[in-house]
């Protein structure tokens, strides 16, 4: 169901040209789609709270070898700001 939902969503953006991408986690992605590997060409901004900030250091899931980004930490604050920590291939 989760599958589906996703690909009609994609493929209405495709239509229109408006380019996407996919967030998600190892842990999330695998029981909602049973690891569905139909949206691996898009480019991944993979959540994995490991603490490490290095785009290669993830958990492999639906087809994806490689992250665009990475979520590297969950809402902290830091220097009184509340915040996400995150990297991005550039």
């Amino acid at each position: 169901r989760v599958v589906a939902k996703l690909e009609a969503c994609f493929a209405e953006c495709d239509a229109a040209r408006i380019p996407t991408g996919y967030y998600g986690a190892n842990w999330g992605h695998v029981p909602a789609t049973g690891d569905y590997r139909g949206w691996a060409e898009r480019p991944l901004w993979v959540a994995q709270y490991d603490g490490v900030p290095d785009l290669d250091v993830f958990m492999r899931f639906g087809g994806w070898t490689v992250a665009n980004a990475k979520q590297y930490a969950n809402t902290h604050t830091e220097a009184g700001i509340t915040i996400d920590s995150n990297v991005q291939r550039v």
